[in-house]
C-alpha cells in the first residue's frame, strides 16, 4: 500500500512538472517521437504511457480490400 502511494505521488509530481514546463514552439520539422526519446529520462513514467498511446500498429492492407467481399463469395458448385 505504501509503495502504491509513493508511485502515485511520483506520477503526480512528474505530471505536474511536465504540465508546468513552457511549451516548445512546434515547427514543420518537429518530431514528437524524438522529443519523447530525448526526454524519457526526465519523465520515465509519462514516457512509458506515451509509448502505449503513440505506438499505433500500421496496417498495410488497403481499406477497400478489407471490406470488399466480391472475391470471397463461394460459388454454388
Amino acid at each position: 500500500m505504501h509503495l502504491k502511494e509513493i508511485e502515485s505521488m511520483e506520477s503526480n509530481s512528474e505530471l505536474s512538472r511536465y504540465l508546468s514546463e513552457n511549451c516548445e514552439k512546434i515547427t514543420g520539422d518537429f518530431n514528437l517521437l524524438l522529443w519523447w526519446k530525448c526526454n524519457s529520462n526526465k519523465y520515465p513514467i509519462l514516457s512509458k504511457w506515451e509509448k502505449n498511446v503513440l505506438d499505433v500498429p500500421v496496417s498495410t492492407v488497403a481499406s477497400e480490400s478489407s471490406f470488399r467481399t466480391g472475391g470471397r463469395i463461394l460459388d454454388s458448385f
